[in-house]
């Protein structure tokens, strides 16, 4: 079997055990296990980042496109994991979950939107475009 394969199975095995232990400090009360429990969407953030700084030096509109973008999700999900955390640490183990779940619905809410604008951008972006190439 190649390294990288290995590699990519012991880091996703790492983020698994991650999450799992983050998910048991949550459920007892303690906020800042928050961050450790929500590495894997962590990740990808940055990993769209990464790739966007890559594709820069090739596709210049591609790359800020990717790198606005990663931004975004970046930002919103920073603030929704801090948010997370305080509503968790001040709920306590023996609190009302639902309150600590708030944040969550925020994040739901601001994501969906999110991409339906991204969705109605992209296909307003089509658009011009096809009737710039069609006009050639």
């Amino acid at each position: 079997m190649d390294s990288k394969v290995l590699l990519a199975i012991a880091f996703a095995a790492l983020l698994g055990v991650a999450r799992f232990y983050g998910q048991r400090r949550v459920a007892a009360g303690q906020g800042r296990f928050v961050w450790l429990m929500s590495v894997p969407l962590l990740v990808p953030a940055g990993m769209i980042l990464w790739a966007g700084v890559q594709i820069l030096a090739y596709e210049q509109l591609v790359g800020v496109i990717m790198l606005v973008g990663g931004g975004v999700y970046a930002a919103v999900l920073l603030r929704f994991l801090t948010r997370w955390s305080r509503s968790v640490t001040s709920v306590g183990a023996n609190g009302d979950r639902a309150a600590a779940m708030e944040p969550v619905v925020d994040f739901t809410v601001i994501m969906v939107g999110l991409m339906l604008m991204g969705g109605f951008i992209a296909v307003v972006g089509l658009i011009v475009w096809g009737v710039s190439q069609s006009a050639h």
